[in-house]
């Protein structure tokens, strides 16, 4: 079955409810890395969970699956309206998993 694939990047404060969101607006899976992985300014987390409030990454890459049928470009604005934060560009790609 085809899915479509999204990646935006995001900042770190706003990952956690924006993930939320995503999910709440159709999303069926939410992945978020270090903007700066593979570069000198990659800040590595081993499975450490930050406190509340404090973030391990400045700026993160969020990649997020829907099913194929989803209006992608309203759900991406009704998750951004619901963690109250301005859209953001993104890249579509359709996959066949």
């Amino acid at each position: 079955m085809p899915w479509i694939s999204v990646s935006m990047e995001c900042d770190a404060e706003s990952v956690d409810p924006f993930s939320d969101a995503l999910i709440d607006a159709g999303a069926i899976a939410v992945d978020v890395s270090d903007k700066a992985a593979g570069t000198v300014e990659e800040q590595p987390l081993f499975g450490e969970q930050c406190k509340p409030g404090e973030h391990g990454w400045k700026r993160v890459i969020v990649k997020v699956l829907f099913p194929r049928d989803t209006d992608v470009p309203s759900s991406l604005m009704q998750a951004c309206r619901v963690a109250e934060i301005e859209a953001c560009g993104y890249q579509l790609e359709v996959s066949v998993l």
